[in-house]
């Protein structure tokens, strides 16, 4: 951690949408009694069109949209933004710098790629005006003590928009510039951080502060809500190959195409190199899991994709090709699995090379698996037999498993 700034700590913290390294959810039999068929709901229209990303984004301060600002140019969104109501975080890898893995998900490699993060904090503050001036003296206070050098960057000559000031200083690696801003009784806070190694240092910071001097406040009730990927096909893609120096990376990539979903569907996960995940509780099932604590109910239907290292504590390929339980002890309960079955050759199962049935008493998972040198790739998916989406979510799901493309390391 570099020299503590108020607020900023929390802030990020609250930003982070990093999962603890485990495996993804797994899938749990109850042993309570069969549930009532869900009620069906209206679907919303499925589009066979992919959704473009946005070029103005929302930020939002406890929940609620506070400010919007523009993309900004070369940098892309980080994918939590589809999932969190928080925030805003854009990077950018500058094509003079190495290339960083995103499967390293729970940290910033500043020396290595620019990083912009924009987020409101502390509502209720009783004089913003007194606080943001307090923090510029303590901060400049900070710097002295500890023998920094630093420059103060006013609003008066240089257009930030909403922000007051912004102190910006030259740490080992990156240079960092931090504005502080408010509206009405919220602060405002942004920080940029820009690799000193790439040579296109000045034009990024340019174009970092073009995008935060256009954050607005303004009206809205007339922003668009945040994209729902659910509903539109979504081009899953994970390509660290084609970022990588030959032979300076053993990290396999993917891509999946996934089908636009019913409008009860919500994509929790968004990450690619760790976890893609989109799922639909059922309500019935969801109260059910409240009133039974003796066993776990299994609430959701889901599908998703990801990567592990090997050695994988969960997955084997060849463990899984054996279509047993006891093979798959590790991911399935032995006394809760009525049958597995190995997946034939007239299933569709794109680039993945073995995939089994799991057949618990009320659903079912699918399991596909593809093993390399240093990865293994796992896709699954769960139906509910007795629902009434049953056979509209298989063929969804399958539709998806088909388009899996493996693009291996050299």
């Amino acid at each position: 951690m570099q020299r503590p700034v108020l607020f900023f700590p929390l802030a990020f913290l609250l930003l982070a949408a990093c999962v603890n390294e485990e495996e993804p959810s797994s899938s749990h039999e109850s042993s309570s009694p069969k549930e009532e068929a869900e009620e069906p709901s209206p679907s919303a229209e499925h589009t066979s069109n992919p959704e473009e990303e946005p070029t103005e984004y929302i930020g939002y301060n406890s929940g609620q949209p506070l400010f919007k600002m523009n993309k900004p140019e070369n940098f892309e969104v980080m994918h939590d933004y589809f999932t969190d109501v928080d925030g805003i975080t854009f990077t950018y890898q500058p094509e003079d710098i190495a290339y960083v893995s995103e499967k390293e998900y729970d940290t910033y490699h500043y020396d290595q790629e620019a990083v912009i993060e924009v987020f409101a904090s502390m509502r209720g503050l009783e004089d913003p005006e007194a606080f943001l001036q307090r923090n510029k003296t303590s901060t400049s206070s900070d710097f002295a003590d500890e023998g920094e050098a630093y420059e103060v960057l006013e609003a008066d000559s240089t257009d930030m928009g909403p922000f007051a000031y912004a102190f910006q200083s030259d740490k080992e690696h990156y240079r960092e510039i931090e504005y502080y801003g408010m509206h009405e009784d919220i602060i405002v806070l942004a920080r940029v951080r820009i690799p000193l190694e790439t040579e296109k240092i000045d034009r990024i910071q340019l174009e970092a502060l073009e995008a935060i001097s256009s954050l607005t406040f303004d009206d809205p009730a007339s922003w668009e809500s945040r994209p729902d990927k659910t509903r539109a096909v979504q081009e899953v893609v994970y390509d660290p190959v084609a970022n990588n120096e030959p032979g300076a990376g053993r990290e396999d990539g993917y891509s999946i195409t996934l089908p636009a979903f019913p409008d009860e569907f919500v994509l929790e996960e968004a990450f690619p190199a760790r976890l893609y995940r989109v799922k639909k509780t059922y309500p019935s099932l969801e109260k059910k899991a409240k009133t039974n604590v003796q066993d776990y109910v299994e609430t959701d239907t889901r599908f998703e994709v990801f990567p592990q290292d090997l050695p994988s504590p969960y997955f084997s390929e060849s463990e899984i090709a054996q279509a047993n339980k006891e093979a798959l002890a590790r991911l399935y309960p032995e006394d809760k699995v009525e049958e597995v079955v190995l997946l034939d050759s007239s299933f569709d199962m794109g680039d993945f090379t073995t995939g089994v049935r799991v057949k618990m008493e009320t659903y079912e998972e699918y399991l596909f698996a593809m093993e390399t040198d240093h990865r293994i790739h796992i896709a699954r998916y769960n139906l509910f037999n007795e629902r009434e989406d049953y056979d509209e979510l298989k063929e969804l799901y399958e539709e998806a498993v088909g388009t899996f493309q493996l693009n291996a390391a050299p």
